[in-house]
């Protein structure tokens, strides 16, 4: 049956509708496999048409990959005769090269390779002149599909022309930005200026009874296609604003000048490695946040999405919890703060307990559980005030009270100390906020000294190293919830399988920023806009501004 076959196939007429057949039938040894002969017998028949004047343009496929898995081969992968790109022949102007099986080796393990019996060298085309001459070949209205993946026949659109890229331009945005860099198509987008500045920011009452006022230290990435990327960091309280600034403007800042800034990854190993002698904790680490923070502003720029969605969507919804507390509120102020947040619908609050009596701490946490009722879950911040004994007699006071967490019971730096207090208490330990790097975090994490980590955006080297942190938490079960800054955690939560809640303290005024996110029903909407989604809002800038 497989011997009939194969006569039945390499029986070619000496004449037929197109033409003479000038090229003898291909013989075959008597063992060679059936699909071998299958193959080898379209290639004939294939020579036979290309020898025909009445077709002028044919595309045949010399020996396409058919072993799935190797991926693709390109044309100097190859030191045989065969090609996995199409090839054009004009049957007017060259002749058919013979097919040659004289490659070394085989696909398949074990198959001996097969010499046909006409084999000859095949002469490769230069790639300039089969490109010219398959667009001589094509008609006028064709010679677009060889462009940008165009189907035949359809002329290409003109560049920004769709309703996302108008979309686009009006956001500030350039049409497809992202994608042309992927396709390395055009010059890539470079970072031209970096405006840093320092924006001093007064806190209202009873808040500003601890802090009078925050700063927050800008930095704006300008590039030369028109994107900008708005990066800060706040410095609660304000010290060391300066210094923070100083650092980035003369050490971070040059290091991004003349970057292609959606090299976010490799530009913030930059920033990370600079200055080796200096650890990226403290003013190297607040800095170097805020230059990240700005570049994956741009990053979410040019592909027209917010952050959430570029890293990942999880949810749109974040809960929030009201934080506040503070150790010199009264107790009158301290109830109606929490009734402000829950008018708001927030289900959560958290306070602060820093008397140096547990007992004290604990009538103010009951004060509020009995303004509140039951339904208002409540957190205590320690503030690393304690060592761990002190630590274990004020959580067992507070056990009664089922709190979500305790926070920050120890030096942030003190991670054994942590863990010991986390295996003590009966309440669920949370901290980081203090903590800048993810080889930080991974100790909390390997120790079990918390059950709810807490990196500051602003702090732990930006949205790169938060994300780091926050999937390396998701890998043991662990919590992520930022801390403060909510209108830029909302991205990361958003992206995380295993985020919980935001912090939301509301000091901000509403001349600071455009569209700052809103609190309904205790729970944040992640922005949609682009980017982060935070915009100065217009005067902020000559208002706040720092002299």
């Amino acid at each position: 049956m497989g011997r009939s076959l194969v006569s039945a196939i390499t029986q070619t007429p000496a004449s037929g509708p197109l033409g003479p057949a000038t090229t003898p039938p291909m013989s075959f040894a008597p063992a060679l496999p059936v699909p071998c002969v299958l193959r080898h017998a379209v290639r004939s028949a294939a020579r036979a048409l290309a020898t025909t004047p009445k077709y002028k343009v044919f595309l045949v496929f010399m020996n396409p990959p058919l072993d799935c898995g190797r991926g693709p081969r390109w044309k100097s992968d190859f030191s045989g005769p065969y090609s996995p790109e199409p090839m054009l022949f004009r049957a007017s102007e060259c002749t058919f090269p013979a097919v040659s099986a004289s490659r070394q080796g085989s696909r398949r393990i074990g198959r001996p390779s097969v010499q046909c019996a006409d084999a000859q060298p095949r002469v490769r085309d230069d790639r300039i002149f089969r490109r010219e001459l398959f667009r001589q070949t094509l008609p006028e209205r064709d010679r677009h599909s060889e462009d940008f993946g165009a189907r035949p026949g359809r002329i290409r659109a003109r560049p920004g022309s769709g309703l996302r890229c108008r979309i686009h331009r009006r956001l500030g945005c350039r049409p497809g930005g992202i994608v042309q860099h992927a396709a390395g198509i055009g010059d890539a987008m470079k970072i031209i200026a970096i405006e840093s500045f320092v924006l001093t920011v007064p806190t209202p009452k009873p808040m500003a009874l601890n802090y009078a006022q925050q700063k927050l230290v800008v930095a704006e990435i300008a590039t030369d296609e028109g994107v900008k990327g708005l990066g800060y960091s706040l410095v609660f309280g304000g010290g060391g604003a300066e210094a923070v600034h100083a650092y980035l403007e003369t050490r971070l800042a040059p290091v991004l000048l003349g970057e292609d800034p959606l090299f976010v990854e490799r530009l913030w190993e930059k920033m990370f490695r600079a200055d080796m002698g200096i650890k990226k904790q403290g003013v190297a680490a607040y800095a170097l946040s805020a230059l990240d923070i700005g570049l994956w502003d741009i990053a979410g720029k040019a592909a027209g999405l917010p952050l959430y969605k570029l890293w990942g969507a999880v949810t749109d919804r974040i809960p929030a919890y009201g934080s506040g507390g503070w150790s010199k509120y009264s107790e009158r102020e301290l109830i109606a703060e929490a009734e402000r947040y829950a008018a708001l619908g927030c289900k959560y609050y958290k306070m602060k307990i820093h008397h140096a009596d547990p007992r004290e701490n604990a009538k103010r946490v009951a004060a509020v559980r009995r303004a509140l009722g039951d339904g208002l879950r409540m957190m205590v911040d320690v503030n690393q005030r304690l060592d761990v004994l002190a630590n274990i007699r004020q959580a067992q006071v507070l056990e009664e009270f089922d709190l979500v967490w305790y926070e920050e019971p120890v030096l942030a730096d003190d991670i054994a100390a942590c863990a010991e207090v986390a295996r003590a208490i009966k309440i669920p330990v949370a901290t980081g906020e203090n903590n800048y790097t993810r080889f930080e975090f991974r100790d909390l994490v390997e120790r079990r000294a918390a059950r709810v980590l807490m990196p500051d955006v602003c702090r732990a080297n930006g949205f790169s190293e938060t994300m780091r942190i926050g999937r390396h938490a998701a890998a043991h079960q662990i919590a992520v919830a930022p801390h403060v800054v909510h209108e830029l955690s909302l991205q990361v939560v958003g992206a995380l399988s295993n985020g919980f809640l935001v912090e939301f303290i509301d000091w901000t005024p509403p001349d600071l920023f455009e569209e700052m996110p809103v609190c309904r029903d205790g729970c944040f909407r992640v922005p949609e806009r682009p980017g982060h989604g935070i915009a100065l809002a217009r005067g902020a800038k000559e208002k706040y501004r720092s002299a």
